[in-house]
């Protein structure tokens, strides 16, 4: 099918009214405690926290981050695929974050864009649980925006108290424009509208198909090998928040740039990468569509960090499944493959400290 012609079908799926189908029910953990913080710009955020349960790893905390659309239960959905619970049981202290209008935050503020989130919201989580806990320094682990927030923070604030940093399918690089990346461009351009994208209403419509997306459309954002689709269903029933207008704008540009760039298009982040030197992870998925492998590694190689890792999960490198681009969070092995492998690259960082 013609971009532009599926391009509309997404952009009347996103819009469409919720359904009244009955969808299935999740089992969620609940955290310890939700904390709200407030930003040095008046919005509020909220934090998810799971002290450690098993014997103490570090004293170092882990603060994990959601994507575009998405919130908290991107990483928290259910016994068997929350990584807050994981991170927990671990030793880990772990804090999982709500930026401005997603989850269970505040609203966000006018003109919101993923450099507000880094500029602002970082900074708060960061000094809020820092406080909380004693610690001089955080780990940040972000999914897909989650990690882009980071990469803009961490070029706003080089001297961030940052011990070590998680990027899990994060796309820096948009160098050379493929048949998706021209899709994903003209529905962005069909979007653009002046207020925030109501992307949790896609959650109904999705459950009306019973998890069957027309053209197989969901495969963008996940592997049905590793999910289970009443499952993904599931997860955007809960897992699904607005998209800011200029958080969109903000994709759109760096799209139209070839690379991720701030929202006013002067600062390029991908081409700042080696002035980011602390212990590095990225992590890719082997058939993620949105942030394919190519994708990040060249951000991966850009970067100035002494000790870094690039991970790619999939059936070559011996995991149970090849990881889409959400299932990377929680699909059905992550708690086999992606879960310890996180963990383990932590420990041999922060352990004991």
């Amino acid at each position: 099918m013609h971009a532009r012609w599926t391009a509309l079908l997404i952009t009347l799926l996103v819009g469409c009214g919720p359904s009244t189908h009955h969808v299935r029910h999740v089992k969620l953990l609940q955290p310890a405690e939700q904390v709200a913080v407030t930003t040095d710009d008046g919005a509020t955020i909220a934090l998810h926290h799971y002290p450690p349960t098993g014997p103490v790893a570090s004293s170092v905390p882990v603060l994990v981050c959601h994507g575009i659309a998405s919130n908290t239960h991107t990483w928290a959905l259910g016994a068997d695929r929350d990584f807050g619970d994981h991170l927990a049981r671990a030793g880990f202290d772990a804090w999982l974050v709500d930026l401005r209008g997603h989850g269970a935050s505040g609203p966000a503020t006018p003109g919101t864009s993923i450099d507000t989130y880094a500029r602002h919201d970082v900074p708060a989580a960061v000094g809020h649980v820092l406080a909380a806990t004693g610690a001089e320094q955080a780990v940040w682990v972000g999914h897909s925006m989650g990690g882009l927030v980071l990469i803009a923070h961490l070029q706003q604030e080089p001297v961030a108290p940052l011990a070590a940093a998680v990027t899990v399918a994060s796309p820096a690089d948009w160098r050379g424009e493929t048949r998706l990346t021209h899709l994903i461009h003209e529905v962005l351009r069909l979007l653009s509208w002046p207020g925030p994208l109501p992307a949790r209403t896609l959650a109904g419509f999705y459950a009306d198909w019973e998890g069957e997306i027309p053209l197989s459309l969901d495969r963008i954002v996940y592997e049905p090998s590793n999910m289970d689709r009443a499952l993904l269903a599931d997860m955007m029933r809960v897992g699904l928040s607005p998209i800011q207008a200029g958080v969109r704008d903000q994709f759109a540009g760096s799209m139209e740039a070839g690379a991720f760039v701030s929202a006013d298009g002067r600062v390029d982040y991908f081409a700042g990468a080696p002035s980011i030197t602390l212990p590095f992870l990225v992590i890719a998925g082997r058939v993620d569509h949105l942030a394919p492998p190519e994708r990040t590694v060249t951000f991966f190689d850009r970067l100035g960090s002494t000790d870094k890792t690039w991970r790619v999960f999939g059936l070559d490198q011996g995991d149970h499944a090849d990881y889409g681009h959400v299932d990377l969070c929680n699909g059905d092995h992550v708690a086999e493959d992606v879960y310890p492998f996180i963990t383990g690259w932590l420990e041999a960082r922060i352990g004991g400290r």
